[in-house]
């Protein structure tokens, strides 16, 4: 049995060796893709591009008041041209929303559209300007984040749709850097950009998310090069309307965040035999800031989303017709993520019995230790490093912002 063991112990650190390599590599990649990323900026900052597609920008609303204010503050003050914004509001908060529908004169409407989705009951919709922007003011029956993107899908005028939260904040440039990445190359259909979530006190919750959203970073950096992406969050997201509606939206299976939206997105388009990209764009980004006395609820709904995304997308395992982005991805998020924390569990208690029995040499205790402890913090503070550069120019207190 002793012997049986040891074979498995050295299977599993061989495992963790492999890991330990990828990070190393993926480090790399996301450095040296920053640093061009940068670059490309600089130059770009010396010619005035002029990049336009009408685009229909949707925002759930949940919190107060003031929250959504921000957040419509800072979509108005887009640099674009033409965008409507469609704000979704529950019925039932509707009293909480008549000031500001009296406010800005918006007028109930009867406007007729397809419901091509299939969402919650729509109450009624108002219309009217903010700024200068129009603004369509939508009221159901309360649902989960994804059916209100959903419904408002349905309702948007415009061939492009953004997707963006009521606590979000979102950078100035950030479409026309989405919209631009489309014109470029006509087969992107969908893009999404960097998060920065700040929370008002650092604690050890912040620094968990912290490491969380800076390690996806990562993986999204790298695996854009194969156009291998599977995890993105769906409040920050840039879609071709028309081939959102034909492969059904968001689903509603995986609660509050759908984690296999873009999985979906692999599958369809992989199975219409059909050329496309999904990029991430690393000089668009948002700030996002948790909800009154939910911040706790980020880590629970965005883990929760991803094991679901994995467990409902187990097709894409070792399939080749779907090339690196089953063999790498896939398998990558499979065994090095989700299976990880109970390989690492079995590696400590051979560990430990292996010591108490005096049958492991303490060199490879002092390797392990350095794959287990050092080396994820000197990965952590190297690829934060490497976001901090990309974000630089942004006025913002970064020791207390949570980056994704």
């Amino acid at each position: 049995m002793s012997k049986i063991g040891m074979y498995v112990f050295y299977g599993f650190t061989i495992y963790f060796l492999i890991d330990f390599f990828l990070k190393v590599l993926f480090s790399i990649i996301t450095k040296c893709t920053v640093e061009k990323t940068l670059y490309q900026k600089r130059m770009n900052h010396k010619i005035n591009y002029q990049y336009y597609r009408p685009v229909s920008i949707i925002i759930p609303i949940n919190g107060s008041e003031q929250e959504f204010i921000n957040c419509l503050e800072s979509v108005v003050n887009l640099d674009y041209k033409q965008f409507e914004i469609l704000l979704i509001a529950k019925c039932d908060q509707k009293e909480s929303y008549l000031e500001f529908i009296e406010k800005n004169k918006l007028i109930k409407v009867s406007r007729p559209f397809k419901k091509v989705l299939d969402t919650k009951k729509i109450d009624c919709i108002y219309e009217g300007f903010y700024k200068n922007v129009p603004v369509t003011f939508v009221l159901k029956e309360a649902s989960i984040l994804p059916d209100d993107y959903n419904a408002g899908v349905n309702i948007a005028r415009y061939p492009y749709i953004l997707t963006l939260k009521g606590n979000q904040e979102i950078k100035k440039n950030a479409l026309k850097e989405f919209v631009r990445t489309v014109m470029q190359n006509e087969d992107v259909v969908l893009c999404s950009g960097v998060t920065i979530k700040k929370f008002k006190t650092k604690n050890l919750f912040s620094f968990l998310e912290n490491w969380r959203i800076t390690n996806l970073f990562v993986k999204n950096t790298c695996f854009e090069i194969w156009n291998g992406n599977l995890f993105f969050s769906n409040s920050f997201c840039f879609f071709k309307k028309d081939i959102f509606l034909e492969m059904k939206g968001f689903s509603l299976k995986n609660g509050f965040i759908d984690g296999s939206f873009l999985a979906r997105f692999h599958i369809f388009l992989k199975r219409l035999k059909r050329k496309y990209y999904i990029r991430y764009v690393l000089t668009a980004n948002i700030i996002e800031y948790p909800l009154m006395g939910k911040e706790k609820n980020f880590l629970n709904e965005e883990t929760k989303s991803f094991l679901l995304g994995l467990l409902h997308n187990k097709k894409l395992l070792f399939q080749p017709k779907y090339g690196l982005l089953s063999f790498f991805t896939y398998t990558y998020y499979f065994f090095f993520e989700f299976l990880k924390p109970l390989f690492l569990l079995i590696e400590i208690i051979l560990v430990l019995s292996f010591l108490f029995t005096s049958q492991l040499s303490w060199w490879i205790v002092l390797v392990l230790i350095f794959l287990f402890i050092f080396f994820p913090l000197w990965s952590y503070y190297y690829n934060y490093t490497s976001l901090k550069k990309l974000l630089k120019e942004r006025k913002t207190e970064i020791d207390h912002v949570i980056i994704n």
